[in-house]
C-alpha cells in the first residue's frame, strides 16, 4: 500500500513539473488539423449540446487569450455550447485530472488544452488561438469527454466529474468548491433553466457574493449563490465596459 501511495506522490510531482513547464512554454504545441466534421462529431447524433473540456490556468498568459475567444464570440455564435472547466493553479486534483484525460485523448500538457474527442482536440495557446473557432464549428453536438468515454451533456452526472471542475456556458459559471454533492438535475436546471431567477425560488440556496472569472481578465457575474458544494454566478459582464 505504501508503494502505490508513493508511486502516486511521485507521479503528481512529474506532472506538476510538466504543468510548470508548459505556464512558461505554451505558446505552442503540435497541432492537430484533422477537424473534419463527420468525425469530429462523433456519434452525437441529435445532442442539443455541444460539450467539450478545457484546461487552463490563471499563470498562463495564453489561456486568457483563448479563454476570451470562448467567451467574447463562441458563447454568443453558440448558445448551447458547454465548457467543462479545469483551473490548473492550486488544484492538485485538477492537476491529477489533466493526466488522466491525456491518457485517453493524448492532447498533449501544453496548456491551454481543448478536448472535444480523439480527433478534435488541441493544446497551446498559439495553436488554440487559430484552431478554436474551426474547433467548436465542426463539433456540434458532441458528447462531453470523459476519462472512460463521453455522454450527452443532458445525462452527465455533473458531480461524477473528477477534480475541481467548472461548467461554463453562455451567461452562466457553475463553480465546484467543497465535497457536498448536490442532486444533478439541480445542476443541470440551473445550467438551462429558461429563468435562473424563478428556478432558484424552488431551492434552498446561500446567498454570495459574485466573483470575477479568474480565467478572463476583467469578466465579472452581477448574481451569485451557493448551493452545497457549488458556487453559480449568472449575469456576466465586462468591468472595463
Amino acid at each position: 500500500m505504501g508503494s502505490i501511495k508513493k508511486y502516486n506522490s511521485i507521479y503528481i510531482v512529474v506532472l506538476t513539473l510538466i504543468l510548470l513547464f508548459s505556464f512558461a512554454c505554451g505558446t505552442g504545441s503540435k497541432e492537430n488539423d484533422n477537424l473534419d466534421a463527420k468525425t469530429a462529431k462523433g456519434e452525437a447524433g441529435n445532442n442539443p449540446y455541444t460539450c467539450g473540456v478545457y484546461f487552463g490556468s490563471i499563470g498562463c498568459h495564453n489561456c486568457e487569450g483563448v479563454a476570451g475567444i470562448m467567451v467574447k464570440e463562441l458563447f454568443e455564435q453558440y448558445p448551447r455550447l458547454v465548457l467543462v472547466v479545469y483551473e490548473l493553479e492550486g488544484y492538485s486534483e485538477n492537476a491529477e485530472a489533466i493526466g488522466v484525460y491525456n491518457s485517453k485523448y493524448r492532447a498533449g500538457f501544453m496548456i491551454p488544452v481543448l478536448i472535444f474527442n480523439s480527433t478534435n482536440k488541441n493544446a497551446g495557446g498559439d495553436v488554440l488561438e487559430r484552431k478554436v473557432r474551426d474547433m467548436v464549428a465542426v463539433a456540434e453536438g458532441n458528447e462531453c469527454p470523459l476519462p472512460d468515454g463521453s455522454i450527452p451533456f443532458s445525462k452527465l452526472d455533473i458531480n461524477s466529474l473528477p477534480g475541481y471542475p467548472q461548467i461554463w456556458m453562455k451567461d452562466r459559471l457553475l463553480m465546484k468548491t467543497g465535497k457536498e454533492e448536490v442532486d444533478s438535475k439541480v445542476l443541470h436546471n440551473l445550467m438551462t433553466a429558461e429563468s435562473i431567477e424563478d428556478y432558484i425560488k424552488t431551492i434552498k440556496t446561500e446567498s454570495y457574493s459574485p466573483e470575477n472569472n479568474q480565467l478572463v481578465h476583467n469578466l465579472a457575474y452581477r448574481n451569485a449563490i451557493r448551493i452545497g458544494g457549488w458556487i453559480f454566478q449568472w449575469g456576466p459582464y465586462f468591468e472595463s465596459e
